[in-house]
């Protein structure tokens, strides 16, 4: 109620003022100086028993306008701060126990995009069982090996139907080494039939993409274990077992061996055989293996493929009705991990409506402790800047002087008046 005044002037007031009085707005005029007035002297500081004098007024004006501008930017600063504050609610997706046995990939499939796209928030879902093993889900494994092996073939091809050749330094020192280690290597390769012993360790459902990037891992990871313990072996046993390939893969390049000159000139091969050699070697990129070694320690391997199954077509929505049972070795990933629950998150942030609600709510109590915290400054203030006793009675001193010599312009100021009106007289 004491700052209404403030911002409900009387406009009816009729306060003369000729100083600023002009003849095209008399309202105007009116109305200024008692709205200029009121304000000059609001005070929501003003207590009944308090003597009206000037200071009394001018310390109460000085303190509600300091109590105004700090309730406003206390207003503010609530304003902001709660439209800042995020609220964040938990929501669960489940299943009927009685006829499912985990969520339909169908009812997960259209959760997880509603979440995604329209929420942009994470989807978690939580497995029945923490390990899926790999061989439940995969369904065939690509090999595609560097083409080092085939080219070798067909090389030899050429060089078998010459004796020379064949039972020459380069049949016994090349070929057959060659034809071991690519026996070998074949060996070690996974066959579609089998099943990785590895598992798929996880307590929450993997997305997609992310299964299909733990695949790849995964492949990638069978690929540089079996090219790894190839390279170990050749590296540790041919250079004692049979040290003249081993410095042969080494020196050897495939731009060589594709050459009929380097056969021709090396090996004192006939022009026939050593073109039939050359063409089989061609066929291998020489740019991406340089030596023949190259190609011996990654296995003579290009890149390991898994085909998986992440769910079934028609398994998941049978199984979850209970109509079928899970069976490891035809059902997906889904299937397999069999999730029990799904949760999600959303935050919120409050409207402009609920914010002014909530800072109008608590104003009353900022408005009431202004009051206590303006107050308690005053106080100390006047405590720690009070005058000595001394410095009081010089201050006295000087208002005195001041006013005596105003009183004396004045009475000489009134005199001079009283002459010149006789003298008009």
């Amino acid at each position: 109620s004491r700052l209404l005044p403030l911002f409900f002037a009387p406009t009816n007031l009729n306060i003369q003022a000729p100083h600023l009085r002009s003849a095209s707005s008399d309202s105007i005029v009116d109305t200024m100086p008692a709205a200029y007035s009121m304000m000059k002297t609001a005070n929501v500081y003003k207590e009944p028993q308090l003597d009206e004098s000037y200071g009394t007024v001018k310390r109460g004006f000085v303190k509600t306008i300091i109590h105004i501008v700090l309730l406003l930017i206390l207003i503010i600063v609530l304003c902001v701060y709660y439209s800042r504050i995020e609220e964040a609610k938990k929501h669960t997706l489940t299943y009927d126990k009685e006829t499912q046995k985990f969520i339909p990939f169908s009812v997960y499939k259209a959760k997880q995009n509603e979440v995604f796209v329209e929420l942009d928030t994470a989807f978690i879902c939580e497995c029945g069982t923490s390990s899926v093993p790999w061989g439940s889900v995969i369904t065939s494994i690509t090999i595609s090996d560097d083409y080092v092996c085939p080219a070798a073939y067909i090389s030899y091809a050429a060089c078998y139907n010459d004796t020379q050749c064949r039972d020459g330094p380069v049949g016994n020192q090349i070929y057959q080494p060659i034809g071991a280690l690519c026996g070998t290597a074949y060996t070690l390769y996974p066959e579609p039939s089998e099943n990785p012993e590895s598992s798929i360790v996880s307590s929450t459902l993997l997305t997609e993409d992310i299964f299909f990037e733990l695949e790849e891992q995964f492949a990638f990871t069978m690929q540089e274990d079996i090219a790894r313990s190839f390279r170990t072996s050749f590296e540790m046993t041919y250079p004692l077992v049979n040290a003249d390939f081993y410095d042969w893969a080494w020196d050897s390049t495939f731009e060589e061996l594709s050459n009929e000159s380097y056969w021709i000139d090396q090996w004192n091969m006939s022009d026939f055989t050593a073109f039939g050699v050359a063409s089989g070697w061609q066929e291998v990129d020489s740019d991406s293996l340089p030596r023949f070694a190259h190609a011996i320690n990654e296995a003579f391997l290009n890149y390991i493929y898994i085909d998986y199954v992440y769910t079934s077509s028609n398994a998941s929505e049978l199984a979850a009705a209970g109509k079928e049972p899970l069976n490891l070795n035809t059902d997906g990933y889904y299937e397999s991990c069999q999730p029990q629950k799904c949760e999600w998150v959303t935050i919120k942030r409050k409207g402009w409506v609920e914010i002014v609600t909530i800072v109008f709510g608590v104003l009353g109590g900022v408005h009431a402790a202004l009051f206590i915290v303006i107050n308690a400054i005053k106080a100390i203030a006047d405590k720690v800047c009070s005058k000595t006793p001394a410095a009081e009675e010089e201050d006295n001193a000087g208002n005195n002087r001041a006013t005596s010599t105003q009183m004396a312009d004045s009475d000489k100021q009134e005199q001079t008046e009283l002459v010149a009106r006789a003298e008009s007289d």
